[in-house]
């Protein structure tokens, strides 16, 4: 009787260049006799692409990047898949499922695709999954103050605060819409492509963001008492 091993599972936030989707598909390992197929459709607000070969996503360059990608690997031996890989990125929510009829190889290529997705995680990641309950927190607290500097005719402070709310409340929209610290970041140019990595633009918003949110979050109520 023949067996096979199938799972799914979840992945927290991820951000990827070309070489983290070469260093993926290789994670997928035919063995003598087998064949090795890769289907990867990328998408983005300007274009669609389909590659079905490394070579092809080698030649890629100048892609906008994306929060929507399947990446699809199967290892036939004859007329039958004996292992595959499908990986969804889409936005929210990442996912990929495993299939194999070989327990061991099964096993072992799943613990290397959960060492290789922590990898990618983000440094940003914890920010990602706690601003929905900390951003509100600040914009309130920072329009309270703001306003109290007002009523108390303290008028160039309340100001001042007024514009870190309105700061505050453009930080946590683009947060939302995911213009900066998106769940899902990909990208089909190199690393060595970016003259600025996307890494760094976040780590410089992100130090802002936290500066203001202290400040309008902590330091405020500690003043008002």
């Amino acid at each position: 009787m023949k067996r096979e091993y199938r799972n799914l599972v979840s992945v927290k936030p991820t951000l990827m260049y070309r070489e983290d989707i070469l260093e993926l598909c290789e994670l997928i390992e035919a063995q003598s006799g087998e064949e090795k197929k890769i289907e990867i459709e990328y998408k983005n607000n300007e274009e669609s692409i389909n590659i079905t070969d490394i070579e092809s996503l080698n030649s890629i360059s100048d892609i906008p990047p994306t929060n929507y990608m399947s990446l699809t690997v199967r290892v036939w031996k004859e007329t039958n898949i004996v292992s595959s890989l499908s990986v969804s990125f889409n936005r929210n929510t990442i996912s990929y499922q495993l299939h194999s009829e070989n327990e061991t190889w099964f096993l072992g290529t799943d613990s290397k695709l959960r060492k290789f997705f922590k990898a990618k995680r983000p440094w940003y990641s914890p920010i990602q999954r706690f601003s929905p309950f900390i951003s509100p927190v600040a914009v309130i607290t920072s329009f309270q103050y703001a306003t109290g500097l007002v009523k108390g005719d303290e008028l160039i402070e309340g100001v001042f605060w007024f514009a870190v709310t309105v700061a505050l409340v453009v930080i946590t929209l683009l947060m939302f819409f995911q213009k900066i610290f998106p769940y899902v970041w990909i990208s089909l140019s190199g690393k060595e492509d970016r003259k600025f990595s996307y890494e760094k633009w976040t780590l410089i918003i992100s130090v802002l963001t936290l500066v203001v949110a202290i400040a309008s979050g902590l330091v405020l109520p500690m003043l008002e008492t």
